[in-house]
């Protein structure tokens, strides 16, 4: 691999969230405490190109985005520091806003999400406790139906973290994530200890070793035709949250990632499809 090219922007760019179409990128970012904007990102002559499609009146972080027929569609997470079920659309044609549903599920932020024909697939993310519960939207009818929880062998599976990415035309691949014990052991001491309790567990939390987190690492499956769940082994390196899973005709790479809270992965890795 090869750097092609980097550009300085001229705002910090953090936990917002990416939807791919017609070669190009639409990032939707907070900008500043009152507004965030979707970007569009393209790469003319292996140069890197950033353009401002629209302003929205409200911050954004760990929200859901996807493209379908020229309409983005994003939401289900933070907004204005406050996680939402609202699901918006921005049409990049007209460019015309408009809140168009509420996520039947309970409120989270860090959801995976992918689109199937005609429908959003919604899966997981995480509050107080994490979740392996799914939704489809129809962006025809604009309702909901419920799909298959992430149980495999009866134990249920954390996807709050996780990344997920095209393993062949009926299924997705997904690789990392939160474990939910220990999860929601640090959600609830973070938040209901106090004073120098919390900190000394706080800081007990974060020299904890990779191992002692036991982030997911099996390589689990989801096919959209039969709205089942599977696994196919385990990765053979450690398991990331935050990471970004790629696909392309031959190869699958995981990119990056927390390893374990504040400790970043430098590496890139790559299986066959």
């Amino acid at each position: 691999m090869v750097l092609i090219d980097q550009i300085q922007f001229n705002y910090p760019l953090a936990y917002g969230a990416t939807a791919q179409a017609d070669n190009k990128l639409y990032y939707i970012t907070t900008k500043n405490e009152n507004s965030s904007e979707i970007l569009e990102i393209t790469i003319p002559n292996n140069k890197l190109s950033i353009s401002i499609v629209a302003t929205l009146p409200f911050t954004v972080e760990n929200i859901i985005a996807e493209i379908s027929n020229n309409i983005l569609y994003f939401g289900v997470g933070t907004i204005n520091g406050n996680n939402t079920n609202e699901l918006y659309s921005y049409n990049l044609n007209n460019k015309k806003f408009d809140v168009i549903g509420e996520f039947p599920g309970k409120l989270r932020s860090q959801a995976l999400s992918h689109i199937n024909n005609n429908s959003l697939i919604i899966y997981g993310g995480g509050a107080e406790v994490t979740y392996n519960d799914g939704y489809e939207f129809n962006l025809e009818t604009e309702s909901w139906k419920q799909l298959a929880d992430a149980i495999i062998d009866q134990e249920e599976l954390s996807l709050l973290g996780a990344d997920w990415t095209t393993l062949n035309k009926d299924e997705l691949l997904v690789v990392g994530g939160f474990n939910k014990d220990v999860w929601k052991e640090a959600t609830f001491n973070l938040t209901a200890l106090t004073g120098e309790e919390k900190e000394k567990y706080r800081d007990s939390y974060f020299r904890r070793s990779i191992d002692e987190f036991n982030w997911n690492k099996k390589e689990l499956v989801y096919n959209l035709k039969e709205n089942s769940w599977r696994t196919i082994g385990d990765i053979n390196f450690d398991a990331a949250c935050g990471h970004t899973l790629l696909s392309t005709n031959k190869y699958i790479y995981s990119v990056m990632g927390e390893i374990k809270p504040a400790v970043r992965s430098p590496f890139i890795h790559q299986r066959r499809k």
